[in-house]
């Protein structure tokens, strides 16, 4: 049976509109790419976590604190896998400090997968990497896998200089991301669904134009910009998380991840290996909460139908009380 244009036009612009800006209206797991994530991959390194501004940390003897990172592979972190020893070969991993230090970082491996596992003593913005070079087909495939952390504790008191708030950068990195900062953001600041966030993509430190940027957020939605002549793109934060009243959480978390990719002509030699061309790809993950006016308008809600359902219980007594009324006993004398 044939189908008239109109038809399979009006079919079309439906699927638009379902589809929007952010592609595909079912999120699809795709196989890479590799990014850092806080997030437990069993019952047994959840029971370590202790809630932090920053995200979760472990606290050691003498309050020391530690954070874990994981290495996971997919761009959708909802589904995202963790990756085993063999897809960590080849990369160098690192932390910078609040401070700007350097350290080298050696990964653990187990049966959960590969992670990081590292103090952060200081409080501010630590910045892990991963980094990996190599050749496929003539290409050469840089990697910069990048987490931002946060390391704040009320308890220590909140007379940090702004400074520490600023995001930072490592020059020498052949691409890199930074999330610009929220007007006005500090140590308490957090990220919610409807937000806007801008990044900057540095090629060896300086601002890159034309570099493409993806993001993805927790179920898959995703939206993608090029950087403009500043080397910046901005993304809205949709909302995916759509619980039952009963179900909603406040602090529930969902993460993101951005990746930035740029190609060039560049003819060369790694390990060995010639190449004509190179391509960079740097991810970097971020989570993000309900913002404040959802949970408010769920209480408010609540609150709403806790009245009415106040009112009509009074309502109803009320009625019935003045419905009733009590039996009246009369006596008969058989006398009469």
């Amino acid at each position: 049976m044939s189908v008239s244009w109109p038809t399979r036009l009006w079919g079309a612009l439906v699927l638009l509109a379902l589809l929007g800006p952010w592609g595909a209206a079912q999120p699809v797991e795709e196989a890479g790419p590799l990014w850092l994530s806080d997030a437990p991959p069993n019952e047994a390194y959840a029971q370590r976590l202790r809630r932090s501004h920053g995200g979760a940390v472990e606290m050691g003897r003498g309050g020391s604190t530690a954070k874990r990172l994981w290495l996971r592979h997919g761009a959708v972190p909802e589904t995202a896998g963790y990756t085993d020893e063999a897809a960590a070969e080849g990369f160098d991993f690192r932390v910078t400090t609040p401070a700007g230090e350097a350290e080298r970082l050696r990964p653990f491996v187990d049966e959960a997968g590969v992670g990081l596992h590292f103090p952060i003593p200081e409080e501010g913005f630590y910045n892990v990497y991963a980094t990996r070079r190599q050749v496929r087909d003539g290409v050469l495939a840089v990697e910069v896998v990048k987490h931002e952390l946060l390391r704040h504790l009320c308890s220590e008191g909140h007379d940090y200089p702004m400074t520490l708030v600023a995001p930072r950068h490592l020059p020498e990195l052949p691409l890199e991301i930074i999330r610009l900062r929220q007007p006005d953001e500090d140590f308490h600041t957090r990220l919610h669904s409807g937000d806007t966030l801008r990044f900057r993509v540095l090629r060896h430190g300086q601002p890159l134009a034309g570099a493409t940027v993806r993001l993805v957020s927790q179920r898959g939605w995703r939206n993608r910009a090029v950087t403009d002549a500043d080397g910046e793109v901005a993304f809205e934060l949709i909302r995916d998380y759509y619980p039952d009243w009963p179900e909603f959480r406040r602090r529930h978390r969902d993460r993101f991840l951005v990746i930035a990719e740029h190609q060039e002509a560049r003819e060369g030699s790694h390990a060995g290996d010639a190449y004509q061309a190179a391509r960079y790809t740097v991810t970097q993950p971020g989570f993000y909460t309900p913002p404040s006016r959802e949970y408010r308008s769920y209480a408010y809600g609540l609150s709403v139908a806790g009245t009415a359902a106040l009112v009509v219980a009074v309502f109803t007594y009320g009625y019935r009380r003045r419905r009733w009324n009590p039996p009246r006993e009369e006596a008969f004398d058989e006398r009469d």
